[in-house]
């Protein structure tokens, strides 16, 4: 693996690792009994496979089997076989641009959740379609100085963001 950044786990066991150095996905199997090692080596997306990631980031999955992932000023999306479906976003700094993106997470109704280097948190639908944003820079609550992970409690919807420069979580 190759800086390694984003993991995430599909619901039939697959282990997925964004690189961001080589600008790959590595696909694993789940079946291993070394905690050092993720198991056999399924698939590199991104690998002379016609897809393109610039530093990968992160990876999530929504409730059906897709899996997202975050790269240069983009979200792109592969069905449960891993075959690309589309990609959207653009390097901007507008509300439904994206600007660095970071991690990425979905919520139950497969919402699309990415902070990016703007000090925010952006909202989209399943398809893409910006919903909203929230955050900005400062020091209060509900304020960033660099997010660099967002996650969702599966249980009861709460946000929680991490924030390496104010070396700080917080529920949202």
């Amino acid at each position: 693996m190759e800086g390694p950044r984003g993991i995430c786990v599909t619901e039939n066991g697959h282990i997925i690792v964004a690189n961001s150095e080589s600008n790959v996905l590595s696909i694993h199997t789940g079946d291993t009994n070394d905690i050092s090692k993720f198991g056999a080596l399924i698939k590199l997306v991104g690998d002379n496979d016609g897809v393109v990631f610039i530093n990968p980031t992160s990876v999530a999955v929504n409730s059906r089997g897709e899996l997202l992932v975050s790269s240069q000023h983009k979200i792109d999306i592969f069905n449960s076989d891993y075959q690309f479906v589309k990609s959207f976003g653009s390097w901007g700094v507008q509300n439904g641009e994206m600007y660095f993106p970071g991690s990425l997470c979905v919520d139950a109704f497969d919402n699309i959740l990415l902070c990016d280097f703007l000090r925010r948190i952006q909202v989209f639908d399943r398809e893409g379609n910006w919903i909203h944003t929230f955050g900005k820079e400062g020091k209060e609550n509900g304020c960033f100085q660099r997010s660099v992970g967002v996650s969702i409690d599966s249980e009861n919807g709460d946000i929680f963001v991490v924030d390496d420069w104010a070396h700080s979580l917080m529920g949202l």
